[in-house]
This record gives C-alpha cells, sequence and structure tokens, in this order.
C-alpha cells in the first residue's frame, strides 16, 4: 500500500499548526496559490496603495487537481458545507466519499473482479 508523501492545498491550508502536525506524520505539504490580482505599494509617507493588475487566465500547476478535488468532495451532502462539529466526523467522511468515488471509477474501468 502507498503512503502519502506530498500533500497539495489552496491558501486555506497555510496554518503554521497544520504544518507542523502534517511534518510530524511525515508528509511535505505544498501550497498552491492563485496570481495576486493586485499589488501594494507604499508612498513617501508610507501610506499603501494597491494598484490592480489584470490577471488573465493561466493555468498554474497543481492548481487545478486541488479544485478538482474539491469540486469532487462537494457533490457529497454532507460534504457541501461544514455541517459536523468534530473534525474527525468530517475526516471520516472524506474517507468514505474518496472510497465510494475510489470503488466506482474501479468499476468503470473493469478493475473489480
Amino acid at each position: 500500500m502507498k503512503e502519502v508523501k506530498v500533500m497539495w492545498g489552496d491558501c486555506a491550508y497555510q496554518g503554521i499548526k497544520l504544518h507542523r502536525e502534517i511534518f510530524k506524520k511525515g508528509i511535505e505539504i505544498e501550497v498552491v496559490k492563485r496570481p495576486a490580482g493586485r499589488y501594494r505599494v507604499y508612498d513617501e509617507n508610507w501610506k499603501a496603495h494597491f494598484i490592480s493588475i489584470d490577471r488573465l487566465f493561466t493555468v498554474l500547476p497543481k492548481r487545478w487537481l486541488v479544485e478538482r478535488t474539491f469540486a469532487w468532495l462537494g457533490r457529497n451532502r454532507r460534504l457541501s458545507k461544514d455541517y459536523e462539529f468534530h473534525p474527525k466526523t468530517t475526516e471520516n467522511y472524506l474517507y468514505l466519499s474518496m472510497g465510494v468515488l475510489t470503488t466506482r471509477r474501479m468499476a468503470i474501468f473493469n478493475l473489480i473482479v
């Protein structure tokens, strides 16, 4: 059985506590960020001004993997919103929904004997 070595997440997964807990388990987390939509510039009085930039569509490496996985998980009713009180319950529903998704795909490609 293969072990998870690298985990990808979006900007919501940048917390220090999360990184420490995942590092203890021997997993590397890689945060895939969107490109900035504006830049902060300071004037001579050190007042911040934001300059907008035109963001055209750009394909970011691994970003679509994160978004696609969240879309798959969001199709499950219990994972579409954050209904659960305990994080362990949500984690168990994640395992359950990914197990169902994997089983369906294996059945489609005739990998289940």
